[in-house]
């Protein structure tokens, strides 16, 4: 394991590095050539590791995992599909945010009318409300009910339980640790449940804070088209301003071929997965990805830092605090050392979703829990072994971002 982080912090960091470095210099690179993306079975867990600290996709095939979850017995419905009556009798009055998607993704037109350069209109409404538009849809706009906090704000009804090989999640925990004993949800988590009819899409993006993403379809099949980091640079606008929205083919149509004159080559280098239920999707840091619900879907999904990714967050945020500076130079001389860093740390945190200084306390937490697990460990040498590694990992990036 220690090997294979080493070659993440050389080949896996470069590649994201100068996949932002190109995008944002408008420089050509050539990526790698796209691969298939390797499907594991319930008891791969080893293989899965490997993969996951290589910062490389997978797929796991675990149906009987996901069919033992609480939300795949009782929202969804002997047919395989959404219960949603059950879903409105669970949580009726519970407030959801939901995205107009007024294009399906396989309608060019429709596309090119929404496009890839302007917000979804977005807006909140009660689970109720949402079982009556589903229950009613038509040819209209789809509505997708998007980054539901249902663990957070249902904790009771256990809905889950995260597959094992996505521990520990450094992300998640702090949101917790920080949540401990009050009642702010301001900031729940990134625990989300995401509900889509058939037609809905998310455009091409990456995750908060460079993290990993992994999403478990409860039901229904989604369509992934996943781009690594040394491609980023092929899905910007000429203007460095946008990311083409899709890359299925079909879609390019659809697109200003002289704004998006490279998606060619992100073609090439993308790879597409189909999501079967009983799923589970491994996206690591840096890697773009668009989904599509090809048929009615229930899935879970989360944000995370794996201990071996933590590096690649710091070097998000050491980029971001850079250009903040540079952004805001021109106060510099106006205020204090301390104020000015401030002021470039609050930017950092509202376009990377969280600053520096947070960030090292996050890590100084995770350094501890993990030396702590490591001396619970006792004679059982793995065990002892990987937690030391963790804590070891959550040092080291926590003083490269002190050193800068």
């Amino acid at each position: 394991m220690e090997q294979l982080y080493a070659r993440r912090r050389e080949d896996t960091g470069l590649a994201l590095v100068r996949g932002e470095r190109a995008r944002r210099d408008g420089e050509r690179i050539s990526p790698r050539p796209a691969r298939e993306v390797t499907r594991l079975d319930d008891g791969d867990g080893a293989t899965a590791m490997e993969m996951l600290v290589a910062g490389e996709p997978f797929v796991i095939h675990h149906p009987a995992f996901v069919a033992s979850w609480r939300a795949a017995r009782e929202i969804v419905a002997a047919d395989g599909t959404v219960d949603i009556d059950k879903l409105e009798e669970l949580f009726g009055q519970a407030v959801v945010r939901v995205e107009e998607v007024s294009a399906r993704a396989d309608d060019d037109e429709a596309v090119d009318a929404q496009g890839a350069y302007g917000e979804r209109l977005t807006r909140s409404m009660q689970v109720s409300e949402y079982a009556s538009w589903w229950r009613d849809r038509g040819k209209g706009a789809l509505l997708y009910l998007k980054d539901w906090h249902l663990t957070a704000e249902f904790p009771d009804f256990n809905a889950y339980t995260p597959p094992a090989i996505f521990s520990p999640d450094w992300l998640n925990e702090w949101y917790d640790h920080k949540r401990a004993g009050s009642d702010d949800v301001t900031a729940r988590d990134y625990r989300f449940a995401y509900i889509g009819p058939a037609g809905s899409w998310t455009s091409m993006h990456s995750d908060v804070l460079r993290s990993s993403s992994w999403s478990t379809n409860v039901c229904g099949v989604k369509r992934w088209t996943l781009v690594p980091p040394d491609a980023t640079w092929a899905l910007t606008s000429s203007t460095g301003r946008g990311i083409a929205p899709l890359l299925r083919t079909g879609c390019g149509e659809s697109v200003d071929s002289a704004q998006f004159c490279a998606l060619d080559i992100a073609r090439a280098a993308s790879v597409v997965v189909i999501q079967q239920p009983g799923e589970t999707i491994y996206v690591p840091p840096g890697w773009h990805h668009s989904v599509e619900n090809l048929t009615d879907c229930l899935s879970i999904n989360h944000n995370w830092i794996h201990p071996s990714g933590a590096i690649d967050s710091v070097r998000l945020l050491l980029a971001e605090t850079e250009a903040a500076a540079a952004h805001i130079e021109d106060v510099r001389l106006m205020v204090s050392a301390s104020e000015f860093d401030a002021l470039v740390d609050r930017n950092v945190a509202m376009n990377a979703g969280m600053g520096c200084a947070e960030f090292r306390d996050l890590l100084s937490r995770a350094e501890e829990l993990a030396k702590h697990a490591a001396e619970n460990a006792g004679n059982d040498g793995d065990d002892g072994f990987v937690h030391e590694l963790h804590a070891r990992w959550a040092r080291e990036a926590r003083e490269l971002l002190l050193s800068s």
